[in-house]
C-alpha cells in the first residue's frame, strides 16, 4: 500500500500549504476566500456485470462484481494558486470467481497544481498514478484489451505559458510516462513540446509547434520528431472546429500526425466528432504502434435532471505487420438524487478483431459490461 500512503500524504500536504503571500493576496483580492485546506470524502458503490473477465476469444467467463470505492479529495484555491488532490481505491468482490476478490483491485491518485506568478505567465503541473488488475484500462490510445495482470502507470506533466503580446502566447511543455506490467516490458516516454498560439480574431486561433518524443523499451530507444500546425475556430456561438497535424519522423521513417474535431452545442445537450492518428505505446509490448481513433459523443439533458450519454468509437492499431480493430459503444444515464449524491447506469459493449500481442490476427474478443453505481461526494462544490 505504498502508493496509498504516498497519495494520502501528498494530498494532505499540498492542501495544507498556503502560499507565502496569502494575506497579501487576500487584501488585494478580497472577493476570494483566504484559502486553507478543504478535504472531503468520496464514496462509490457499484454492481457490475462483466461478460468476459479474462478478455479471451474462447471459453469466456462471466461474473457479477460488487465494487466499493472509497477515497479523499482535497483542494486549495486562491487568485494565483490552485492545488487539487484526489485518491481512490477499489475493493471488489466476485460472486463466482472468489479467487479474484481483492481489497486492492485499483488505486488512482491525481495531483494538480496551477500557479500564475504574473498576469502574463502561467505554470501548471500534474501527476497521476494508477494501479490495476486489468491492464487494458491503460491502453487509452488503442483500447486494446489484455488478460488480468498487475499493472501500473505514472504520468507526470508540467508546462509554462507566457503571453508574448495581446494575441500571442508561447508554451513549453514536458511529459513523462511510465507503464509497467507484471512479467512484461516496462515502457518509459519523454515528450517535450515548444509551441506558439496566435489569435487571429476572437473566434479564430492558429498554432505551430515542435515535438520531441523518446520512447524507452529497456535498452531499445525510439526517437520521434514532429512539426504541427493547428487551426481552431468557433464558427458560431454553438459550433466549433479544430484541426492539428503535420509530419512526424521516427527513427528515419516519415508518417503523419493528425487530430481533428467538430463540436456542436444545442439547448438540451452537445454533439461532437473527433479523429486522431498518432504514434503510441501498447502496455506489455516493445516498440511503438500506429494508432487511429474515431470517436463520437452525444449528451442530452432530459427532464427530471436526467442526463443521457452515447459514445460510439472505433480504434485501429498496427505494429510489426499485425493489426487490431476495436469497436466500442458506451451508453450511460445519470441523475442527481441529492446534493453530493448521484445514480449512474452504464452499458458498454466492446469487440476486438485481431491482436498485437499474438500472431492470431483473426481472433475476435467480445466483452459486455453493465454497471449500476451510487456516487457520494459530501461537501462537493456546485459548478
Amino acid at each position: 500500500m505504498r502508493v496509498a500512503r504516498f497519495a494520502l500524504t501528498l494530498i494532505l500536504t499540498l492542501g495544507a500549504l498556503p502560499p507565502a503571500n496569502a494575506q497579501e493576496e487576500h487584501q488585494q483580492y478580497p472577493q476570494y476566500p483566504q484559502g486553507g485546506l478543504q478535504v472531503r470524502p468520496l464514496f462509490d458503490m457499484a454492481q457490475v456485470y462483466d461478460s468476459n473477465l479474462f478478455s479471451t476469444p474462447t471459453d469466456r467467463q462471466a461474473d457479477f462484481i460488487t465494487r466499493f470505492t472509497p477515497g479523499l479529495a482535497s483542494e486549495y484555491r486562491s487568485p494565483r494558486l490552485t492545488l487539487l488532490g484526489r485518491y481512490t481505491f477499489d475493493v471488489e468482490r466476485f460472486a463466482d470467481h472468489s479467487d479474484l476478490t481483492n481489497m486492492d483491485a485499483r488505486q488512482h491518485t491525481a495531483i494538480e497544481l496551477a500557479y500564475r506568478p504574473t498576469r502574463r505567465t502561467a505554470l501548471a503541473a500534474d501527476v497521476r498514478l494508477s494501479k490495476t488488475q486489468t491492464p487494458g484500462e491503460l491502453n487509452g490510445g488503442t483500447a486494446l484489451t489484455f488478460t488480468r495482470a498487475r499493472a501500473g502507470s505514472l504520468i507526470a506533466h508540467s508546462s509554462i505559458t507566457r503571453q508574448l503580446d495581446m494575441v500571442t502566447a508561447g508554451t513549453l511543455d514536458y511529459m513523462f510516462t511510465e507503464y509497467r506490467i507484471a512479467g512484461g516490458v516496462e515502457t518509459r516516454t519523454h515528450a517535450a513540446t515548444m509551441g506558439i498560439d496566435r489569435h487571429l480574431s476572437r473566434r479564430e486561433t492558429v498554432s505551430v509547434g515542435y515535438h520531441f518524443v523518446q520512447f524507452l523499451f529497456g535498452a531499445s530507444p525510439v526517437t520521434s520528431h514532429a512539426l504541427s500546425f493547428g487551426w481552431n475556430e468557433e464558427i458560431t456561438r454553438r459550433a466549433s472546429v479544430s484541426v492539428d497535424g503535420g509530419p512526424r519522423v521516427t527513427n528515419g521513417a516519415l508518417a503523419p500526425d493528425l487530430s481533428a474535431s467538430v463540436r456542436y452545442r444545442f439547448k438540451p445537450g452537445e454533439l461532437s466528432l473527433a479523429y486522431a492518428r498518432t504514434e503510441t505505446t501498447v502496455i506489455g509490448l516493445t516498440g511503438t504502434a500506429d494508432a487511429h481513433s474515431l470517436t463520437a459523443s452525444a449528451t442530452w439533458n432530459l427532464p427530471q435532471s436526467l442526463q443521457l450519454r452515447v459514445t460510439p468509437a472505433r480504434f485501429r492499431s498496427a505494429q510489426a505487420g499485425r493489426r487490431a480493430d476495436v469497436y466500442q459503444l458506451a451508453v450511460g444515464l445519470s441523475r442527481p438524487i441529492a446534493r453530493g449524491l448521484s445514480l449512474d447506469v452504464a452499458f458498454d459493449t466492446y469487440v476486438q478483431h485481431g491482436n498485437l500481442y499474438t500472431d492470431l490476427a483473426g481472433e475476435t474478443i467480445p466483452r459486455h459490461d453493465m454497471m449500476i453505481k451510487l456516487s457520494a461526494a459530501p461537501g462537493a462544490r456546485r459548478r
